[in-house]
């Protein structure tokens, strides 16, 4: 397929599918960006065609709809004005990068486009496919309610066996891949664009407080990223006596985000990160600032991994967070070896054309370094939610549900695993970077 025209996004995550639009079209290659929802961050650069804007509103209005009978009818809806757009644009598009478990025609789309000779590639971004028993997202950093859980967890698995049986290939990382049951690329070896767009940014450091160390963190769900706890590590600091001028953004533009990060000397992202360079870290890198990320999986990814090949944030075990960022406020040295760091791997690694260029080497010639199993999932403590808080859910829901619950009838030996964890106390292996 010498010039294939590619169709991506069906949703916005991070900035990703922009920066990956733009990817594409630095090869020379025709790229669409659907997006079938309005972007409460302001990214705004998919593609408007006819019925695109009238499907972004009937979702948005579906999705505040408060009466059932009017959340089935705007569904509806939904549906029909989705699958004219599908058909408008299936002659005109040889490769669908789908994203978040979106699809046209609620996945009947997918065997059309296997019947037309389509390629399909399905992105995971991290709640799209990890187990909803290891993730705190859906719940403020804890658990759903058990019947919600469950229920969550059925259809997780049955959506994960759909689009494993229709995409060419899936993309994910170990961390979220629990219910896959076919291999899958190494998403960390493809990359992740959030490419800064060329926005009007004011770098203007004017207001900063002299002397002080200006720390950024821009949570979208606070409680899920450990926003609390960020702050009382601030906290610490500030009352032992260090210039600390903190800084917390949620739910603002991107462009407010990006404008931040410039002015910045150092952003602390999450608590409870399951890989060491999300989003706002990617977007922190272009613009050479270092990120402080913590996450229990630090001590797993060289399993999966050439060490030289990670993302090079200061990447530790969520007990370090004290200890780690003591260190990046009090040591400029520290700071700009960071930021160096992941400067240079973005610009090598994660360009735009680069990422694009991984997409289709995926696709077509993987590199058998590229491929991951379903059996390599085997990280047990999910993302945005505390230790404590997922042993204490687990132990819940594994006594009501037992290992049905875990949708794990092929990862018996992980099952135990999961069971087992639900069951004893902490015992943590602390890594930094």
């Amino acid at each position: 397929m010498k010039h294939p025209r590619l169709l991506i996004g069906l949703s916005e995550v991070a900035g990703h599918y922009k920066g990956l639009k733009l990817g594409f079209q630095r090869l020379g290659l025709k790229c669409t960006f659907i997006n079938l929802s309005e972007h409460s961050f302001g990214f705004d650069l998919d593609d408007q065609i006819w019925p695109i804007r009238q499907v972004q509103k009937t979702d948005t209005k579906r999705r505040k709809a408060k009466n059932p009978v009017s959340k089935i009818l705007f569904s509806v809806l939904q549906f029909f004005l989705q699958s004219i757009l599908f058909f408008r644009l299936l002659p005109h598009h040889d490769i669908y990068i789908y994203c978040a478990n979106r699809s046209f025609m609620a996945f009947l789309d997918l065997p059309i486009l296997k019947l037309f000779g389509k390629k399909i590639i399905y992105q995971m971004h991290g709640c799209d496919s990890r187990a909803p028993y290891l993730d705190g997202a859906y719940n403020k950093g804890k658990l759903l309610p058990l019947k919600s859980l469950y229920k969550a967890t059925y259809i997780k698995k049955k959506v994960m066996r759909i689009t494993e049986r229709y995409a060419d290939i899936v993309v994910n990382i170990p961390p979220q891949a629990q219910l896959c049951e076919k291999r899958y690329i190494n998403w960390l070896n493809i990359g992740l664009c959030c490419y800064p767009y060329n926005y009007p940014i004011v770098n203007d450091k004017t207001d900063n407080k002299k002397n002080y160390i200006r720390v950024l963190h821009c949570p979208s769900r606070p409680e899920a990223k450990g926003t609390p706890i960020i702050r009382k590590s601030v906290e610490k600091l500030i009352k032992k006596g260090l210039k600390i001028d903190y800084i917390e953004l949620s739910g603002v533009p991107n462009i407010k985000v990006i404008e931040e990060i410039s002015r910045a000397d150092l952003i602390v992202d999450q608590v409870y990160a399951d890989y060491a360079m999300p989003g706002l870290a990617t977007e922190a890198a272009w613009l050479s600032k270092p990120v402080l990320v913590c996450g229990y999986a630090s001590t797993e990814w060289k399993k999966w991994m050439n060490p030289v090949e990670l993302p090079p944030t200061y990447y530790c075990h969520p007990d370090e967070l004290d200890t780690a960022l003591f260190q990046l406020v009090t040591n400029k040295d520290l700071r700009s070896q960071v930021a160096r760091e992941m400067h240079e791997f973005v610009s090598k690694y994660w360009k735009p054309e680069q990422i694009a260029k991984n997409y289709l080497r995926a696709l077509f010639t993987p590199p058998d370094n590229w491929w991951l199993s379903p059996g390599e999932a085997t990280y047990l403590h999910g993302c945005c939610i505390s230790e404590s808080n997922l042993r204490q859910g687990l132990s819940d829901y594994i006594s009501k549900y037992g290992a049905k619950g875990l949708q794990l009838a092929d990862k018996q030996g992980f099952s135990d695993r999961i069971r087992n964890f639900a069951k004893t106390k902490p015992n943590h292996n602390k890594v930094a970077r």
